[in-house]
């Protein structure tokens, strides 16, 4: 999609779209300095810092419950850890970051050594008004053998967005996005910021690109799935091969929680390859 298509679809559709002035960031410091204070938050159960760390603009979070995993938005999580310190010992370790600009990727490994547990933490952060914030959070025990049939369906969850784009039919889309938690941060290859935090704006936006470009190709190929107590994370890569523009390639990373009615899609995450 090139610079002009992009924010004419951003200014007809109202979504968030920032020029890239400079691109230059890409020092993942800030992003572990903010995940070093969601750790001290958390094990200290400060909500006024717990808050502080989170977007006002649109926030899911996925924890592990006793009933299987469960979907926060920002009031309720802030509301759910407020004063719950930890009286064991919680380690924050191995970050590893992926930055596409304005949005950031992070994995984290959470030990509990008192406890003898480990649990992987998916981070997504978008930077606002000069500050780094959370936009998605997800924790899991991650199982190490998951049944194929879980995985599978997570991954058909994601291919319905390449799928929308090139039949033209979004009622699988509209069906694999979960109705009330959603948030999308994505960097496409123009280096414009995509986000929304409504599953209706996303198939709008991606209506507009479907009458406006004609599409050779597009697909997602799963290449890491991370499947935790009904809560699953898709990495990936999205082709999409648009006449005149030719081909691109982008990161994309699906967050699902599995519901009543199957697996729904609550995050969306990427960017540019390279």
């Amino acid at each position: 999609m090139d610079r002009k298509l992009a924010v004419m679809l951003a200014l007809a559709i109202g979504a968030l779209v920032i020029g890239p002035a400079s691109i230059a960031q890409q020092d993942d410091t800030p992003i572990k300095e903010a995940i070093d204070a969601m750790h001290d938050a958390l094990t200290d159960g400060n909500a006024e810092a717990l808050g502080a760390l989170i977007s006002d603009s649109g926030f899911v979070g996925l924890v592990p419950g006793d009933a299987g995993s469960q979907c926060f938005d920002k009031e309720a999580l802030v509301t759910a850890l407020a004063g719950q310190a930890q009286d064991m010992t919680v380690e924050f370790a191995d970050t590893e970051v992926t930055l596409y600009w304005m949005v950031a990727l992070a994995t984290t490994t959470i030990n509990i050594p008192d406890a003898g547990m480990n649990l992987d933490m998916v981070t997504v952060l978008m930077r606002e008004g000069g500050e780094w914030k959370f936009v998605l959070l997800s924790v899991m025990f991650t199982n190490p053998q998951p049944l194929e049939e879980a995985v599978a369906e997570a991954v058909a969850g994601m291919s319905t967005l390449p799928a929308s784009l090139l039949e033209g039919d979004f009622g699988p889309l509209e069906l694999a996005l979960h109705d009330e938690a959603f948030v999308m941060a994505f960097v496409d290859p123009g280096y414009e910021v995509r986000w929304t935090n409504s599953k209706e704006q996303l198939i709008e936006i991606l209506k507009g690109v479907k009458d406006m470009v004609t599409i050779e190709d597009t697909h997602f190929d799963a290449e890491e799935t991370m499947m935790g107590q009904d809560v699953a994370v898709v990495r990936g890569t999205w082709v999409l091969d648009i006449t005149d523009l030719g081909e691109t390639k982008s990161d994309m990373t699906g967050f699902a929680i599995k519901t009543d009615d199957g697996w729904k899609i609550v995050g969306l995450v990427g960017g540019p390859q390279g």
